[in-house]
């Protein structure tokens, strides 16, 4: 989940997976992609179902960007909107 979304670039990233749910809970990847592909962010998390991260993304050009999410089980995507 990004919180707020459409945001000025600054936001957090929270997890929608209960921690309960998942005892193994794994590590997982992230990262912020334009619409064209071009990475402009990622980051790390060793327990995804309890982690939550805030981004600044520096100088952000208004527009979509994608979230994507990877763990050892799957790969998920999350659009949202930057604003001026």
């Amino acid at each position: 989940q990004i919180v707020p979304n459409p945001n000025y670039g600054n936001f957090e990233i929270r997890p929608t997976i209960p921690v309960s749910a998942e005892p193994d809970s794994s590590a997982a990847e992230w990262w912020i992609t334009d619409m064209s592909g071009k990475v402009v962010w990622d980051g790390y998390a060793k327990d995804v179902a309890s982690a939550s991260v805030q981004v600044w993304l520096e100088r952000p050009a208004p527009g979509l960007y994608l979230l994507w999410v990877k763990d050892r089980r799957r790969l998920q995507a999350k659009q949202f909107a930057v604003v001026r």
